[in-house]
């Protein structure tokens, strides 16, 4: 049984079909691959692989500008934080010393305090 040969006319000048039967087509078919399928096709859109790696590049970009924004964003929180550290330290070292001061003085009046007089006061 011999199938019908299928007849195309499109508006469209990028697209050109010619007939063929439909076993040479599905034969057609099976043997190449996306470039000309086979129908008489002659196909000018832009190749998907070449949109995929437009969108890779595209996304790669982008990845990219975020990475530096989190950099900088990154840079600004560590400089952040050394500085509360700094401040932290300072305060810390002026407890130290104050501390530090009333000990002194905490043991120079417990000691003046024990210092009996060496002649009776009348």
């Amino acid at each position: 049984m011999r199938r019908e040969r299928v007849q195309l006319l499109l508006p469209l000048d990028r697209l050109k079909v010619v007939g063929q039967t439909m076993d040479s087509v599905e034969a057609e078919i099976r043997r190449r691959r996306a470039e000309d399928i086979g129908y008489g096709i002659t196909d000018t859109w832009i190749d998907s692989r070449d949109v995929v790696e437009e969108e890779a590049l595209t996304t790669l970009k982008r990845v990219n500008t975020r990475v530096t924004e989190l950099a900088a964003v990154q840079e600004q929180d560590t400089q952040d934080i050394y500085g509360v550290i700094e401040d932290t330290q300072g305060r810390q070292m002026e407890i130290f010393q104050r501390v530090k001061a009333l000990i002194d003085d905490s043991q120079y009046h417990y000691e003046t305090g024990r210092v009996k007089p060496t002649r009776k006061i009348r």
